[in-house]
């Protein structure tokens, strides 16, 4: 008895901590619209602090999965610094919805100059 007991349980708290996710294909481009590879875009829940990071593949795009009724600060972490991009708000789900799929482009110009500090040569 007591192992029912326990899957039940298990069940129950499975049950009650599964989250509504939404899927969220991005696409990185620079200015000329040419796909950026290997671009790391992070997405910072706003109210939890909670950061989600991804890497954009040789097409320039990912698949994200984030959690429904939450806002994200999308952020572009470039060479040594990260650059604030937009805030992505995603609705809670409807009482008969079963998922929710977003489209998001990310069009930046990535830095031409880089400033090295504090660096020596021998």
């Amino acid at each position: 008895m007591a192992k029912i007991t326990t899957t039940l349980l298990l069940l129950m708290s499975f049950a009650l901590s599964a989250q509504d996710m939404a899927t969220i294909n991005v696409a990185v481009a620079d200015e000329n619209k040419a796909q950026r590879a290997d671009e790391i875009i992070v997405f910072e829940d706003i109210a939890t602090g909670k950061s989600h990071q991804y890497v954009s593949t040789e097409d320039g795009t990912f698949t994200a999965e984030l959690p429904t009724g939450h806002s994200f600060l999308i952020k572009i972490i470039g060479f040594g610094e990260e650059e604030d991009y937009t805030q992505l708000d995603i609705p809670e789900l409807e009482e008969n919805q079963t998922g929710l799929t977003f489209t998001v482009n990310i069009m930046f110009e990535p830095e031409k100059v880089f400033t090295l500090n504090n660096v020596h040569f021998a």
